[in-house]
């Protein structure tokens, strides 16, 4: 809601970062974030766990471990409701990660860099807008209109997110499945 958002891991990683939370055995969120700053000024943005396993079965036949090789995200907030709450958050940076299959060692990066605008809505949707990369974690446990996978996008997507559970990817550009490039 990344952006386990590249640009969450929005997953974001916030919100869409780790959208199978509800059922996965690695249910805490992956991004830190960014402490609230003044309104257009941008701040880090960092992955909280830097190391992670996603558990086989749940995304792939085997268990994959990702890592940060690189996390220079930067974020900044566009506007506000009357509460404080952000409505509109713009990401950019460089986020790459190293996807490994633990069974065989296979490795392979995915860089998830770039730019997105993210819009949370007052009735707790989320749209995002991502420009360029992005990393998205599909457990078999979401509702979602794309098969479970650890995904790495580029060229651009769009990200519409229900709830944690519940979420749509429109692809504009390539979508990697690392469960299928680590498989061999």
């Amino acid at each position: 809601m990344h952006r386990t958002i590249g640009l969450l891991a929005v997953v974001l990683t916030v919100g869409v970062s780790d959208a199978n939370a509800a059922e996965s055995s690695n249910a805490d969120p992956p991004l830190c974030g960014a402490a609230p700053g003044p309104i257009g000024q941008w701040r880090d943005y960092r992955v909280c766990r830097t190391v992670r396993t996603f558990a086989a079965g749940d995304y792939c036949s085997f268990a994959v471990k990702s890592e940060v090789v690189v996390d220079e995200e930067r974020i900044r907030t566009l506007a506000v409701d009357a509460s404080g709450k952000p409505l509109v958050e713009q990401f950019t940076g460089p986020l790459v990660f190293r996807f490994t299959n633990t069974a065989t060692g296979k490795s392979a990066l995915g860089d998830v860099s770039g730019d997105a605008d993210a819009f949370h809505h007052p009735d707790g949707r989320d749209t995002w807008i991502l420009h360029d990369g992005f990393f998205l974690n599909v457990s078999k446990y979401v509702t979602t209109n794309v098969p479970p996978g650890l995904y790495v996008l580029s060229g651009g997507s769009i990200f519409e997110v229900a709830d944690r559970t519940h979420f749509r990817i429109t692809p504009l550009g390539k979508m990697e499945n690392m469960c299928e490039t680590l498989a061999n």
